[in-house]
């Protein structure tokens, strides 16, 4: 009986399997790029050839632009390369940093460290199909630890990552923050998602318990 639903589940899990490797090949590219793109900005670009300034009067948006072969002057920020929107809880108009290249390499390692995370519990993720499309059976132990792995990871990217890197802004740079504030539903949804992970992982943890037993009686 087991053996003929993991026949039935094995074309939907193809499927899946499938768009999560090529969710993982395309976040494997940007991975590489970001950090060849940021170490290449941290060695051979000035710190006088980056300009933070603000997208409009009446906007807290910032942006950092580059210009790669001079300074950028104010009257032609418009014409330079936009590489990266400061994280508006940190920066504003009312905090400009004084060294950009700095704010920049900040920004850069932390949205690759974020991504770096992203990557590692997406491999969980497809590792559990990949195993149910070989005819492998989803209830076994090795199952349960993977998805109390993504589901706390889960969690914990909700907003652990977010304290770390507002001390850290607040201790490197001189940041000043609201931690939390009302945009962040984001967040929540992201918690929300982790712990109904672990719930998934817990009823697994027991299908796993239920086909040992049948296992033993046959």
């Amino acid at each position: 009986m087991i053996d003929k639903k993991l026949k039935e589940l094995q074309f939907p899990c193809r499927i899946i399997s499938i768009i999560l490797i090529a969710i993982l090949i395309m976040m494997v590219i940007v991975f590489i790029s970001e950090i060849f793109f940021t170490v290449y900005t941290l060695v051979l670009i000035p710190e006088n050839h980056f300009t933070v300034y603000q997208i409009a009067s009446d906007s807290n948006a910032l942006k950092i632009a580059i210009a790669w072969d001079r300074p950028i002057p104010m009257n032609e920020i418009g014409f330079a390369e936009m590489l990266r929107m400061l994280d508006t809880k940190l920066y504003s108009p009312h905090f400009m940093p004084q060294n950009p290249k700095v704010v920049f390499q900040f920004e850069a390692w932390y949205h690759i460290i974020i991504l770096g995370l992203t990557i590692f519990l997406t491999s969980l993720l497809w590792s559990i199909f990949h195993r149910i499309c070989n005819d492998v059976s989803p209830f076994s132990n090795k199952t349960f630890v993977q998805l109390v792995i993504i589901g706390i990871g889960t969690v914990l990217a909700a907003f652990v990552p977010r304290i770390i890197k507002v001390n850290l802004a607040s201790s490197l740079l001189g940041a000043r923050f609201f931690l939390f504030s009302q945009d962040d539903g984001f967040r929540l949804i992201l918690m929300a998602v982790g712990f109904l992970v672990l719930a998934i992982a817990y009823i697994f943890r027991y299908g796993t318990y239920l086909q040992q037993e049948s296992d033993e009686t046959l």
